[in-house]
């Protein structure tokens, strides 16, 4: 390396060292850090609320160092070595931009700051924005190392749900993730009972754990978990319990150079169990056909629907098998009010015809007349997914004191998202009116 460019390398770190450390300084981590290679980044994860990226990320430093006094080395070795170390040298690379970028995201909360402009720019140009945050009066962290939200309190009086013949349980104790060096739990403390004809909002922000709850529900993702759908069990029976439990994704799954009828018909075969005939199975085509107005199309590519028939064309590959449990992640994305409306008429029909149709939608409100029930999804301060309220529409509102789906999801959202973050307050409330937990002490003592 020739002199200047160790001067540039040697300012680089200087300039990038004096932003860290005053960020390291709002955030109450160490300042001597900013200056010590891999220290800063296991603190800088400290900082952002992403330790183990932070941990993982000064560990590739330390190889990343290596790597580089190894490189004198490899000129004494064959050419075939050299490559070796390159490409091991650029791997490590990836892994260190990936995990740096997780920790950029995580300082965007922090921050409060719109995550993709500013992650691009921290890749970029890290010392610059290290030094605009740390420096600038305007750039302030929302949380400190040490500071500790008081999250919403566990059930310490669990709901002991009678194992019904009817209808869907669910007491949910903790869903969990094994990361580097710790475990991150995902949800816990959810417990609820749908009926069946019952269509369901499942309502939450970004990050809140919709798509984990329902991978947990439906038994694709088991959590330390009671799921029964009909008095069995979803866990233990999964085999068989599968074939009655539909999940219809978000997007489109479909082969574009397939035909419509066909590709209901393949997924019949596969969704529907070993003992359905082929009569049976034609009958069951003709009848979802019919049902989400796909007739005159069956014999057309799936590349001349239209947005709003691929939408259908997706849900009735699912809906093929009569599940007794429908879930659909985002059934009317991409689609206008009037078709949305008229998509939610017909899972609303699927409702009233005896089944469990639990839907996310990222504009509740204007099809919440066709929904009978709400689950409110939130994080609390410790960043877990909890059950902040279920029940009807219009207690909903009530509860929250809000008059839209929209409202209430901004009441619950934590500030980073743009939301209020009274997620804890509402976990709690609903938490005493179910009677899950008890008063404190000094709570008991004020009432008498």
């Amino acid at each position: 390396m020739s002199t200047n460019s160790l001067v540039n390398v040697l300012i680089m770190f200087l300039l990038e060292s004096v932003g860290l450390s005053a960020i390291f300084k709002e955030c109450g981590a160490p300042v001597w850090a900013a200056f010590v290679p891999c220290m800063r980044k296991r603190w800088l994860g400290k900082c952002a609320r992403r330790e183990n990226e932070g941990q993982i990320a000064g560990v590739l430093d330390i190889l990343l160092i290596i790597a580089g006094l190894s490189e004198i080395l490899t000129s004494f070795f064959s050419p075939n070595a050299t490559i070796i170390y390159l490409v091991i040298r650029f791997a490590l690379a990836l892994y260190s931009m990936f995990y740096t970028a997780k920790i950029a995201g995580g300082l965007c909360e922090v921050y409060g700051k719109q995550k993709k402009a500013w992650i691009l720019a921290w890749m970029l140009f890290e010392w610059l924005v290290a030094l605009i945050w740390g420096i600038s009066k305007k750039y302030t962290p929302t949380i400190r190392i040490g500071d500790k939200e008081k999250a919403a309190p566990l059930s310490n009086d669990l709901p002991k749900f009678a194992r019904s013949t009817d209808g869907l349980q669910i007491s949910l104790k903790e869903r969990t993730v094994r990361e580097a060096f710790s475990t991150k739990i995902l949800l816990r403390d959810i417990h609820l009972e749908i009926e069946h004809g019952h269509m369901v909002l499942l309502l939450g922000g970004s990050g809140c754990g919709k798509t984990t709850f329902i991978n947990a529900v439906t038994g694709s993702e088991p959590a330390k978990a009671t799921i029964y759908l009909d008095g069995k069990d979803v866990y233990k029976d999964y085999d068989d319990m599968k074939h009655i439990i539909g999940v219809c994704p978000q997007g489109n799954i479909v082969r574009m150079n397939d035909v419509v009828e066909h590709t209901i018909e393949e997924s019949a075969i596969i969704r529907l169990p070993k003992s359905v005939t082929r009569k049976e199975i034609d009958e069951r085509l003709d009848s979802v056909l019919k049902r989400y107005g796909l007739q005159k199309s069956r014999a057309h590519l799936n590349s001349k629907l239209s947005g709003g028939q691929l939408r259908r064309l997706n849900i009735a590959m699912e809906y093929i098998a009569d599940p007794d449990l429908f879930i659909l992640d985002e059934p009317d994305s991409g689609l206008d009010g009037v078709m949305a409306r008229d998509l939610m008429k017909s899972l609303r029909e699927i409702a009233d015809e005896g089944k469990i149709v639990l839907v996310i939608t990222h504009n509740p409100d204007r099809v919440i007349d066709f929904f009978d029930d709400v689950i409110v999804l939130a994080r609390d301060a410790d960043f877990t997914g909890r059950l902040a309220f279920f029940g009807p529409i219009q207690e909903a509102r009530e509860f929250f004191g809000r008059d839209s789906m929209e409202e209430i999801l901004l009441l619950v959202n934590r500030p980073e998202y743009g939301g209020e973050g009274q997620a804890d307050k509402y976990i709690e409330k609903y938490l005493r009116m179910k009677g899950w937990i008890h008063a404190e002490p000094e709570e008991e003592a004020a009432n008498e």
